[in-house]
């Protein structure tokens, strides 16, 4: 196979996927239990994300502009309980401590 046709293949595999979660579950309602479970997606997802570029790889050091921007964006959460407020809080704390040369 070439890899335009591996790109073609995943990409309308994804597509399926995620289509046939939208439509099979139009028209229904979650069950709580379920509904409460998908509350935490986002936050985990984006957890996931930060987690990533954190660590030090083998091409470059510990990241202490992310370190920063993401004790900051953590504590935001925990005290408002908007996750929003970690990219408002997080997003300008990791710019300064760039600028600052952390």
């Amino acid at each position: 196979m070439t890899p335009l046709l591996v790109f073609l293949a995943t990409a309308i595999g994804t597509f399926a996927l995620r289509a046939s979660v939208l439509v099979g579950l139009t028209g229904r309602t979650l069950p709580p239990n379920l509904q409460a479970r998908l509350a935490l997606v986002g936050p985990a997802a984006i957890a996931a994300l930060c987690a990533a570029s954190l660590g030090p790889g083998p091409a470059r050091p510990i990241a202490w502009p992310e370190i920063v921007a993401a004790v900051t964006a953590f504590l935001a959460v925990r005290r408002t309980g908007s996750l929003v407020h970690a990219f408002v809080v997080g997003m300008p704390a990791f710019w300064l401590a760039h600028a600052f040369g952390l």
